[in-house]
């Protein structure tokens, strides 16, 4: 069973080849929520898009990279 103690919306940022997924991140920050990315396997050009102005910061690396945009 998995248990959320707040909100989470989760992206298919592959649906669009990555198109509304920088749009879609600036949108959810500006309402200040968390904006984390699965980086298994997930094209750096889309993780950019995703971060726009903003940096990735690691969360943690195994068994699956995780990565929080941050404010520069």
């Amino acid at each position: 069973a998995l248990i959320l103690s707040r909100d989470v919306v989760i992206l298919d940022s592959g649906a669009d080849d990555g198109k509304d997924s920088g749009a879609l991140a600036r949108e959810l920050r500006s309402q200040g929520r968390s904006v984390l990315i699965l980086g298994n396997g997930f094209p750096l050009t889309i993780m950019r898009s995703i971060a726009g102005d903003d940096s990735l910061a690691f969360v943690f690396r195994e068994p699956i990279p995780l990565y929080r945009v941050v404010s520069r």
